[in-house]
């Protein structure tokens, strides 16, 4: 099912998820596919998925980065924050910064982009959540959360609500004063019994917020009140940002190394797979083609270093990698790619995803499983 086509150095290991970045010609055909990942060597680098992973850019920014790049599509800039407490704005094409602003601590959260708001809002270890003008960098506001921020921020459109999470395990949720996001005012906020690292999702039909808690348990928050409406325990901490791919269906993993599929309008577990390893990443559900009808399948990495792909409406594993060479394996032994805390990208034809061994991997996903299913 996955056959590795190149892989990239950068020196130090990466978990990071990978920024994609797609053009298309006038017929709506793909015409380029780009992906964007930095790494604790300091190094943010921008290749060419169909082109062998040919390096379009590389730049050393000033500290770590842990956190995922975000894109203004407006702006042509690619934000990212590092270590040293600076968020980079990149210009796509080059790689060169547009601006730097500067908070008080690490920078671990990615960015969150509001393009038509010409807002970056990012959460920093200084617990403040800022709002910069996308373009300039100006400061807009900054909301002191008294708590370090890790969770990236999560903006509702049909809502106009913006929620944000600390390590003091806060949630907050702010609406904005004005249509240009100079300011917001708080909504609600709710305390949890431990942090919150995980990044939130939200079920827009059932207006609930989803959330992963370092006590194990899976929240659904009510978005107008910020009432707890359910909670499903987990036997060790959730650090994996809950997937909610359709309205009343989330898939999460838990440091117990377990997947589960959970009902997100009334947090009844559907499903739950083992995986031999504990997850910190998101996972991601995707269709094999394109083609309506086809089975939806779910994929997420360990940090025992095995990515899986599971049947979405049971939770059965299809496949499993263990290896960078795409050799499959049913048994839960370390693998030769190490580690993974970053979420795969799946894109077309391609699974993208970045390790604890310094590379990052571009592989070739075949449209039909090793069983013919």
């Amino acid at each position: 099912m996955l056959t590795r086509r190149w892989r990239v150095d950068l020196e130090k290991c990466i978990d990071a998820s990978p920024l994609v970045i797609q053009r298309h010609d006038v017929n709506g055909a793909v015409s380029s596919t780009w992906a964007i990942v930095g790494s604790h060597s300091s190094q943010l680098v921008c290749v060419d998925v169909q082109d062998n992973g040919r390096e379009i850019w590389r730049v050393t920014l000033d500290d770590r980065i842990e956190a995922s790049a975000a894109l203004s599509v407006k702006h042509g800039l690619v934000y990212v924050g590092t270590y040293a407490g600076r968020l980079y704005a990149l210009e796509l094409q080059s790689g060169d910064t547009r601006w730097t602003f500067r908070a008080k601590e690490t920078i671990k959260s990615s960015a969150l982009v509001i393009d038509y708001r010409k807002l970056v809002v990012f959460g920093a270890y200084d617990g403040n959540l800022y709002g910069l003008d996308a373009a300039t960098g100006h400061k807009q506001w900054a909301i002191d959360l008294q708590g370090s921020i890790f969770s990236t921020p999560l903006y509702c459109g049909w809502s106009e609500q913006l929620f944000a999470a600390t390590t003091r395990g806060n949630i907050e949720a702010f609406q904005f004063i004005s249509s240009t996001g100079d300011d917001v005012e708080e909504q609600w906020k709710l305390q949890l019994p431990a942090p919150v690292f995980a990044g939130l999702n939200a079920d827009p039909e059932s207006k609930i917020l989803v959330a992963g808690c370092a006590d194990g348990g899976l929240y659904g928050v009510s978005m107008n009140s910020g009432n707890i409406k359910w909670r499903l325990p987990t036997e060790k901490p959730i650090f994996s940002s809950p997937c909610v791919y359709r309205t009343g269906s989330a898939v999460v993993g838990s440091h117990d190394g377990m997947l589960r599929k959970v009902n997100s309008h009334s947090g009844k577990l559907v499903w739950s797979t083992n995986l031999h390893g504990a997850v910190f990443a998101s996972p991601t559900v995707f269709r094999l083609n394109d083609t309506t009808g086809e089975p939806l399948v779910c994929c997420v990495t360990t940090t025992a270093g095995h990515l899986y792909f599971c049947d979405e409406s049971t939770g059965y594993i299809i496949y499993q990698t263990c290896d960078p060479s795409g050799k499959a394996s049913t048994e839960p032994d370390n693998s030769e790619i190490g580690p993974l805390f970053g979420s795969p990208v799946l894109i077309d034809n391609w699974c993208l995803l970045g390790t604890r061994t310094n590379f990052f991997y571009g592989f070739e996903l075949k449209e039909t499983f090793p069983d013919g299913n």
